[in-house]
C-alpha cells in the first residue's frame, strides 16, 4: 500500500513504570487541538485493487509544545517511528514547519477566507519546489470512524515538483484534522484516504 506524507478519552490507571502523561500547555486561540499530549490516530487505505480490504494506522502524537509555538511530534506507521515539527499561534497552524530555519508553511490560517491562496519555496536536491495550499471549502461536512464533523475547512495543496500531486485536507475547528485525500505521481492513478479513527486526549486536560 502506498503512503504519502483527528474523539475518545483515554483514561486508564498509571503503572508505575508507565511514563508521566505530557502537561498540557495553553490553547492556541483558533487552533485549540494543538497543545501537548493530543494524539489523533488515523486509518489510511487506497484505491489500489491488489490492496482491497486493507487498512494500515498511522498516528500523529504531540510529545512538546513550547510557549512560541512549536510542536515536537512523533509520526508512527507500521511500527516506525519519525520525529516531526509542527507550529501553531494565532495566526495558523503549520504542520510543515521547522524550528532551526523558522520555516512555518500554513496549513491553515485563522479565520479562513475562501479561495485564499498561499504558496511557499523550496529548495530541494533537484531545484526549488513551489507548494500551494488554497482554501477550496468552509462548510463541508464529513462523517469518518471517529464521527460527524460539520463545517470542516478544506484544503486543497498542490506543488511544482508533481504534475499530478493533489492533496485535500477537512479540518474541523476542535477536532483538527480529521481526513485527507490525494494522489502522487509515483502512485497514479491510484488515490490515498486518511480518516480520523480516535483523538486521545491528555488525561489532565
Amino acid at each position: 500500500m502506498a503512503i504519502f506524507s483527528i474523539a475518545i478519552i483515554s483514561c486508564k490507571k498509571k503503572d508505575k513504570n508507565e511514563e508521566p502523561t505530557p502537561t498540557p500547555t495553553p490553547v492556541v486561540k483558533d487552533f485549540s487541538y494543538i497543545k501537548a499530549g493530543v494524539k489523533w490516530i488515523y486509518n489510511t487505505t487506497d484505491t489500489d485493487p491488489n490492496y482491497a480490504g486493507i487498512t494500515i494506522e498511522q498516528s500523529y502524537e504531540i510529545k512538546t509544545m513550547d510557549a512560541d509555538g512549536w510542536c515536537t511530534v512523533d509520526w508512527v506507521i507500521s511500527g516506525h517511528t519519525q520525529s516531526l515539527e509542527w507550529f501553531a499561534d494565532v495566526s495558523m497552524f503549520s504542520n510543515m514547519a521547522n524550528k532551526a530555519s523558522q520555516m512555518k508553511f500554513p496549513l491553515i490560517k485563522a479565520n479562513p477566507v475562501l479561495n485564499d491562496t498561499y504558496s511557499m519555496t523550496f529548495s530541494t536536491s533537484t531545484g526549488n519546489v513551489t507548494n500551494s495550499h488554497k482554501v477550496v471549502s468552509l462548510n463541508e461536512s464529513v462523517t469518518v470512524t471517529a464521527g460527524t464533523y460539520n463545517n470542516c475547512i478544506k484544503i486543497h495543496e498542490t506543488t511544482s515538483g508533481d504534475p499530478v500531486f493533489y492533496k485535500d485536507y477537512w479540518i474541523d475547528k476542535t477536532a483538527g484534522i480529521v481526513k485527507t485525500e490525494g494522489i502522487t505521481q509515483e502512485d497514479y492513478p491510484v488515490i490515498i484516504t486518511e480518516e480520523l479513527k480516535t483523538k486521545i486526549m491528555p488525561i489532565n486536560n
